[in-house]
């Protein structure tokens, strides 16, 4: 999986698009000042072009995916800082760096960098106070926690996946080598079956014409050759004609109906 294209998947368009909504309605539900306002709006459309330009054309580790990921972890941060609710924002930033890194370790440090963001948010949003270091302790452990449970569990399924497939892979190749081991076996018996009836046949055949034939030779330079002698040339050659026939009507395929 190193080299795919990790979030080109239609169902990855969908889920930004529809995490890009949810906060653009809590966006404009909540409404801040204008300049907030519309600082969020512009965040939101930055996510949904990084994610067509970069996020799309990502494979798991790359450049693309480093830079898509920061611009989640920063837009996670903007959000919340415009408005808390919008910390929803998470559900897709998390995933995005599970599914974007190329190792365990790369989609905790994404998720640890999208849950400081989201708190880091929280205290630009409400202000330093107790309340919102407890509020913000909350959210930040919950967060990270879920999505490390989450992503390590998600995680484990790809890897029993990509195993499963190694191992069919495996052993397709090995019925492969089978079923060729078997084809190469089958035709070196065919050839020692047709070698065998060949000697004991046809070459038995053939071996009695030229001993006939020399025969003649010998009767027609002494001036006795006979047609009975020129008759068992024939049937031999015959007979030889024969079983060559026979043989090669027994090694034809047989046409299935």
């Amino acid at each position: 999986m190193e080299h795919a294209l990790a979030m080109a998947s239609r169902w990855w368009t969908i889920a930004v698009l529809a995490v890009v909504a949810v906060c653009g309605a809590i966006l404009a539900l909540s409404w801040p000042s204008a300049p907030l306002g519309l600082l969020g709006a512009g965040v939101l459309v930055v996510v949904v072009v990084a994610y067509l330009v970069l996020g799309r054309q990502a494979s798991e580790g790359s450049w693309r995916a480093t830079v898509f990921v920061i611009i989640l972890v920063l837009a996670t941060f903007g959000l919340v800082a415009v408005s808390p609710p919008l910390a929803v924002f998470q559900a897709l930033a998390m995933p995005a760096g599970w599914v974007l890194a190329r190792r365990r370790r790369g989609g905790i440090f994404a998720s640890l960098a999208v849950a400081l963001a989201a708190g880091s948010g929280f205290f630009v949003s409400l202000g330093p106070s107790w309340d919102t270091l407890e509020s913000t302790a909350v959210t930040f452990l919950f967060s990270f926690a879920g999505s490390i449970a989450l992503g390590l569990w998600i995680w484990g399924i790809s890897e029993y996946g990509t195993e499963r497939a190694r191992l069919l892979d495996e052993l397709t190749a090995a019925q492969d080598e089978l079923a060729a081991a078997h084809r190469d076996a089958g035709v070196t018996g065919e050839r020692e079956r047709l070698a065998r009836e060949l000697h004991d046949t046809i070459a038995q055949s053939l071996a009695g014409v030229v001993l006939l034939t020399q025969r003649s030779r010998r009767d027609l330079a002494a001036g006795a050759l006979h047609d009975t002698t020129l008759e068992l040339v024939e049937q031999s050659a015959r007979a030889a004609l024969t079983e060559t026939r026979t043989l090669v009507a027994g090694s034809a395929p047989v046409e299935l109906s």
